[in-house]
C-alpha cells in the first residue's frame, strides 16, 4: 500500500520512501524514514492534491503523485 492510497484519519508506518536525488532527499529531511509513523490529517477535495500528513509532530503537505512512491503499512485503530 502507498501513502497516496490512505484516507483522512488513517495511520500508517513507513516501509520505504524514495531515495533519489531531489525529492527523496527532501522526504528524508521531513522524516519519511523506515519505521516512522504518520497520520493523514486532510485531503484535497475529490481526491486531488495535496494531502496533509502529520509525521514526527510536523505537518507536511505532499502531492499525491509523490505520496504514491512512499510504501506504508496501515496501522489498525
Amino acid at each position: 500500500m502507498t501513502l497516496g492510497e490512505l484516507r483522512k484519519g488513517q495511520k500508517a508506518q513507513v516501509i520505504r520512501a524514495p531515495k533519489s536525488q531531489g525529492l527523496g532527499e527532501r522526504l528524508l529531511e521531513f522524516g519519511f524514514v523506515e519505521g516512522a509513523t504518520l497520520e493523514v490529517l486532510a485531503e484535497a477535495p475529490f481526491g486531488g492534491d495535496p494531502i496533509l500528513v502529520m509525521i514526527h509532530g510536523t505537518r507536511v503537505a505532499v502531492r499525491r503523485d509523490d505520496a504514491s512512491g512512499i510504501q506504508v503499512s496501515l496501522l489498525q485503530p
